[in-house]
């Protein structure tokens, strides 16, 4: 199943958004900044969550948001994390870096004031 993150948003941010006065390249900026930057640091643990079953302490500091869609008529859209995921392997004392996107729908909540995210199912093998 995709990881799940719901962020809130400022009414004053959102309004701006129904105005059009900003784009919603710049309402999503500003969602991640929101409290204290902490709603940046949960999505970066979203995207760490893809990557537990690699082993290696997986960590995500930092990533960038591409080709937005957004439909102002039903407050919905997508886009693609690009992020870059650090593994640290204690045994070995080996850090190896990978560069993976991870596709995302959103909903916004106008009443409650959150986003609703849900990332892309994670890849399985089937045993068969």
């Amino acid at each position: 199943m995709g990881e799940k993150l719901d962020l809130q948003f400022t009414p004053q941010s959102f309004g701006q958004l129904l105005l059009q006065h900003i784009p919603v390249e710049d309402f999503l900026t500003e969602v991640f900044k929101g409290d204290e930057g902490k709603n940046y640091q949960k999505m970066c643990s979203a995207l760490k969550a893809y990557h537990h079953q690699n082993g290696g302490a997986p960590e995500v500091v930092a990533f960038e948001t591409d080709g937005l869609k957004f439909d102002l008529a039903t407050l919905s859209g997508s886009f693609v994390c690009k992020f870059k995921v650090s593994f640290f392997f204690g045994c070995d004392d080996l850090y190896i870096d990978k560069l993976d996107s991870i596709s995302w729908q959103f909903k916004i909540d106008k009443a409650a004031h959150l986003i609703h995210f849900t990332g892309e199912e994670p890849w399985s093998i089937d045993g068969n």
